[in-house]
């Protein structure tokens, strides 16, 4: 239901962006060689992710605006909206989504930067919809890197929330229920513009596509890590490997060719 919702809001105001026709995955050796030998993605829960930060700043960006309009939002509309991020002693609710990243940008040097591992770095391209034709629990979303749109995608939530409260007499509840996914949405896909180069899309899972059974733990670099595994064809959809600037590149290459077709 919350998908639909939000892909139709996207779709009506004019902010649907089409499928690229390839996507991008950097990781490391170690993933790397799961993805290959399990055919399996690990998507990281979006508080653990490297970018969690990005998250709560769109949290923040949502709720300022919704302070903006709060007069016509009404005392009680507003309060339940941001009741969807904050909880009665206004701390931030916990929120049960997890997150891979992808780019549209091949061999980019900032994403060996960021996503390898002592200089060992892998990427991995997929052609998009073979990869999102599989029956996957999860949803491909393109990250907003604008505030301007970030701002106009807000305020016509809210606009089109207005719109019910007045037209369609809903109760507050009902509205709150719609603008939750709308706004969670919107909060887990904008990024900073300073990495706007990027260029990437989240296949992002929540917690009603998802059993918590299947939530599993990996040891991070200071911290349990929770994330959730989510089975992939590659013979359907991996297109291109690329190993990352090493020193040891070629050795690399000749590892993965075994690894690729050990099976």
């Amino acid at each position: 239901m919350y998908v639909t919702q939000y892909d139709e809001f996207m779709k009506r105001n004019g902010f649907e962006k089409s499928f690229p026709q390839r996507l991008y995955h950097y990781t490391n050796s170690e993933a790397s060689i799961n993805i290959f030998e399990n055919g399996e993605f690990w998507l990281t829960h979006v508080k653990y992710f490297n970018d969690r930060k990005e998250y709560y700043d769109g949290v923040n960006l949502i709720l300022s605006e919704l302070s903006k309009r709060s007069g016509e939002l009404g005392d009680a509309l507003h309060e339940a909206l941001r009741g969807i991020f904050l909880n009665e002693q206004w701390i931030d609710k916990p929120l049960t989504v997890a997150i891979l990243s992808f780019s549209t940008q091949r061999d980019l040097l900032s994403q060996w930067r960021g996503y390898t591992k002592l200089g060992l770095g892998i990427c991995l391209g997929f052609n998009t919809m073979q990869l999102y034709s599989q029956e996957i629990k999860a949803h491909l979303r393109p990250c907003i890197y604008s505030r301007h749109k970030k701002v106009e995608i807000v305020n016509r939530i809210i606009d089109e929330l207005m719109y019910k409260k007045v037209n369609e007499d809903k109760t507050i509840d009902q509205i709150s229920n719609e603008a939750f996914w709308l706004f969670q949405e919107s909060a887990i896909t904008f990024k900073s513009e300073a990495f706007q180069e990027e260029d990437e899309w989240r296949l992002i899972t929540f917690p009603y596509a998802i059993n918590a059974k299947e939530w599993n733990f990996r040891t991070g670099s200071s911290t349990i890590i929770p994330f959730v595994k989510q089975n992939i064809d590659l013979k359907s959809c991996l297109e291109e490997v690329i190993v990352g600037p090493s020193e040891n590149q070629e050795l690399t290459k000749n590892s993965l060719f075994y690894l690729m077709f050990k099976k």
